[in-house]
């Protein structure tokens, strides 16, 4: 079973608790789902080391992608990880577009890199969008531009936009199935916010010849009292691949 897990981190953000105690619940979830590939967003780096190269130095994840998609004069950076036991191939990101004077003034990147098992290729990419539709029109189009045609590929990760969006019909052309609709039909499945959850934003998108793979989806909500992963609950995905022969 390949097992994934993606989250938003939240940056620093101490609204769900102070990122110390935060990143205890967040390494414990890791540990206790054990995916072989994570898919982080809102990741911070600061003082010399981002979330993700921490989280991976705890957890021994060997493979740390970290991609800035904000440099700020301070020499701190926000962007996208992942982390994987599996040896990450063909390492790339793009940044998507930017469009001035919008209510969501972040930059954003997305994240591709390859797994093979069993000689197999899986091509992940690991996306965050803009809440704002225009901006997040823009995204979607961009990044269905770089799914391929004819291979296994998971695209994981914060789309902020709500599932029965019009705005991912380019994911559907592409036959690109959402995970938790396919396991979970008619189930609301809400990832945000952690502690008052009212809506689905965070996905597994999987291609058509890898979508009948997929085994199990699961939401990860471990926290109260105050101290949750994130403002985000972490999703987790079983895909039973390389498929049989």
């Amino acid at each position: 079973m390949l097992r994934l897990l993606t989250l938003n981190l939240n940056y620093h953000g101490d609204a769900k608790g102070p990122w110390p105690q935060r990143r205890e619940l967040v390494r414990k979830a890791i540990e206790e789902c054990s995916p072989n590939v994570v898919f982080l967003q809102a990741v911070r780096l600061a003082n010399g080391e981002d979330q993700a190269h921490e989280l991976g130095r705890l957890l021994n994840y060997p493979e740390v992608f970290f991609q800035p998609a904000v440099t700020r004069n301070d020499g701190s950076m926000d962007g996208s990880a992942m982390l994987s036991k599996l040896p990450l191939l063909q390492r790339n990101s793009q940044p998507l577009g930017f469009r001035e004077a919008l209510e969501d003034d972040n930059r954003r990147v997305i994240q591709h890199a390859v797994v093979e098992i069993g000689s197999r290729p899986l091509h992940l990419f690991n996306a965050h969008f803009s809440w704002v539709a225009e901006q997040a029109r823009d995204n979607i189009a961009e990044s269905a531009a770089l799914l391929p045609q004819d291979a296994d590929a998971v695209l994981a990760g914060d789309l902020n936009t709500p599932p029965e969006s019009a705005l991912f019909q380019p994911f559907r052309d592409a036959g690109f199935v959402d995970a938790w609709a396919a396991l979970h039909p008619g189930e609301d499945g809400y990832t945000f916010e952690a502690d008052k959850p009212f809506t689905r934003i965070d996905y597994f998108w999987l291609s058509p010849g890898l979508a009948p793979q997929l085994r199990e989806v699961e939401r990860l909500n471990p926290g109260g009292d105050g101290i949750w992963l994130s403002d985000h609950m972490a999703l987790a995905a079983g895909l039973a691949f390389p498929p049989p022969v």
